[in-house]
């Protein structure tokens, strides 16, 4: 168990979700993976909509669906960070984009025309820039993923155009500017427990201090936890701010507590996943 997971068993006791009877079936340590699970979730989510404020606040040209643009700068900001920390974020999210897939019953004609990618596909994007920028620290991710050796070799030429891509748009930006300031509101008695584990992470500061320090943003930004009525995160353009939604951690939970409870293996293990681990 990591350093990060023991923070969040200990307050494993707060932890209930919207479905309280999938939780209550779970042990202290899947409760605390769990938690660790919806964290590392939200904290992708929360670089993707943050992607949305550079390429709004800093007037960066997109060519393509922003969407995809933006889930490249999420998945890059990790991959240059280069912790166990981030590495496992990336992994994480990469699977719950999976089991989000499973949910799909039926596609509809809308699934194909919208802004974002497919789910699964949105998985096999941020995996092949992980074994992109790294083909021995996460073969075993792209394995998983049961990513065809030739697609993973060649995934090293994607990595290497969005990276030229996103410094080469983002650098000019460089410089301190106004702050990314980070708010909680009350989550309550149905949410207080997915405001605590967001705020023991310091996952929005971290992240707002990563951003701000690094570039020239010209209006300050605002970072809201809160209960949305949704399970949602977003960039605000005329507010100039992100959201993230406690609903979003707890389906999140509800998500992969009900995978664990299938017991049949099919959720990877950090050691799965990552080389580097």
């Amino acid at each position: 168990m990591t350093a990060f997971m023991r923070v969040l068993a200990a307050v494993a006791g707060l932890a209930f979700s919207l479905n309280a009877a999938v939780a209550q079936d779970l042990t202290d340590d899947q409760i605390a993976s769990a938690d660790e699970f919806a964290i590392n979730n939200t904290w992708f989510v929360l670089y993707h909509e943050l992607g949305h404020m550079l390429i709004h606040q800093l007037g960066i040209p997109v060519l393509g669906r922003e969407e995809d643009a933006v889930d490249n700068i999420a998945t890059y900001a990790l991959l240059q960070m280069k912790t166990e920390a981030a590495d496992m974020a990336l992994t994480d999210s990469t699977y719950g984009w999976v089991l989000a897939d499973q949910q799909v019953e039926e596609f509809e004609n809308a699934d194909f025309y919208d802004e974002h990618s497919l789910d699964l596909q949105r998985a096999y994007a941020i995996t092949c820039l992980m074994v992109g920028s790294d083909p021995e620290g996460f073969s075993q991710a792209a394995d998983y993923m049961e990513m065809d050796p030739d697609r993973q070799q060649s995934c090293a030429d994607d990595y290497a155009q969005v990276s030229s891509s996103i410094e080469a748009l983002l650098s000019p930006f460089e410089g301190q500017g106004e702050p990314i300031t980070v708010s909680y509101d009350d989550g309550g008695e149905e949410f207080g427990w997915a405001e605590q584990i967001l705020r023991d992470s310091s996952v929005l500061e971290q992240t707002a201090e990563a951003i701000s320090s690094r570039f020239a943003l010209p209006k300050t930004i605002t970072i809201t936890a809160t209960t949305c009525g949704e399970a949602n995160a977003f960039y605000d353009l005329e507010t100039e701010s992100v959201t993230v939604c406690y609903e979003m951690i707890s389906e999140y939970f509800d998500m992969i507590a009900e995978d664990m409870l299938l017991d049949d293996g099919s959720a990877p293990e950090a050691d799965d996943l990552d080389d580097n681990s």
